[in-house]
């Protein structure tokens, strides 16, 4: 990442921080996979015929994604505004330029969100350099204080989605005394599922707090080819469910990609919305 990003360990392979691997397709010509640089991991991925992009139809589905970690550097808020699409920046509390981000991302027309971090299962490295982190062992004044601190540092936040938080949220108790201060902002949530473990989506609607869930990380590895074949796999998804949200992060391939191919979303019959249009 670019001098000044925010420092995150090694999030997308923590090992306790489930992700699910996705065998990916591709589905442009030959010529025009002509200009795309692929760097193939052991296993390379299989690479299928080329096929037709689904018809379109009367009914367009809806796409939301989320640039997570954001807050680090204004050169790469520059880049996602640049797309010319309504991405939704979710902004670290306690990034460089956390409340700038926010600022510059608002005046811009895109959505944000506060990326609360909240403690993981056994990232301890991670969670002993992100600043702000929310921990199970804290007492209830404890969490509404953290939260109420970073709150405060993410200005136009219409909501909160969680950094990290495979341990957090994975505990009823502790979610409620989080999701009772969203309440009370009128923050929607957006559980980002780091663990199978998660109830926070549970706990969320039974609050009656408009939520949502995470259904495909586009970077879990920072490999291009893989990066393209997940956002396929998101906007297939939102194809056959209607409605899809994923969770992507600032690194230069996955920018890369989103210049490169965010346009098929189109080629999907799908509307990109800010994630609050898909909260319920």
């Amino acid at each position: 990442m670019k001098d000044g990003a925010v420092r995150v360990l090694d999030k997308t392979r923590t090992p306790g921080e489930e992700k699910t691997e996705i065998l990916w397709t591709v589905t442009r010509s030959s010529k025009e996979l002509a200009g795309i640089s692929f760097i193939l991991p052991v296993e390379p991925p299989v690479i299928v015929a080329e096929r037709e992009p689904p018809a379109k139809r009367a009914d367009r589905g809806q796409v939301a994604l989320i640039m997570d970690d954001m807050g680090g550097s204004l050169e790469t808020l520059d880049e996602l505004i640049a797309l010319g699409r309504p991405v939704t920046v979710s902004v670290l509390p306690y990034s460089t330029h956390a409340a700038e981000t926010a600022r510059i991302a608002h005046k811009n027309g895109l959505e944000v969100l506060l990326h609360l971090p909240l403690e993981s299962v056994n990232n301890h490295e991670a969670m002993a350099n992100t600043e702000g982190m929310i921990l199970a062992a804290m007492t209830e004044p404890a969490i509404v204080g953290a939260f109420e601190a970073s709150y405060e540092r993410v200005p136009f936040a219409a909501g909160t989605n969680n950094h990290m938080g495979s341990r957090f949220t994975a505990e009823r108790d502790l979610m409620r005394i989080l999701l009772r201060r969203l309440k009370d902002k009128g923050f929607f949530f957006v559980d980002s599922r780091t663990t199978s473990k998660t109830v926070a989506l549970d706990e969320a609607r039974k609050m009656g707090i408009p939520s949502t869930e995470r259904d495909v990380f586009l970077d879990a590895d920072e490999d291009r080819g893989r990066i393209r074949g997940r956002l396929i796999e998101l906007f297939q998804k939102a194809r056959k469910k209607g409605r899809a949200v994923g969770i992507c992060h600032p690194f230069p391939e996955t920018l890369a990609v989103l210049k490169a191919s965010f346009f098929l979303a189109d080629s999907y019959n799908l509307e990109i919305v800010p994630v609050s249009r898909l909260v319920r």
